[in-house]
């Protein structure tokens, strides 16, 4: 998966964003990808506080 795809996926779901964040590991590591997996999962904590 090229680093745009993973930044979409992490973004369409709670699910896509564990795929995204599994994919994301090991020498696959990318610095785009991390961003938007970082992101989302800031997002997730906002939306069950709220």
């Amino acid at each position: 998966m090229d680093s745009k795809t993973k930044a979409i996926v992490a973004h369409v779901t709670v699910i896509g964003w564990i795929v995204a964040l599994v994919v994301n590991q090991g020498e696959n590591k990318d610095e785009f990808a991390s961003f938007y997996i970082r992101q989302m999962l800031g997002l997730i904590i906002l939306a069950i506080v709220l």
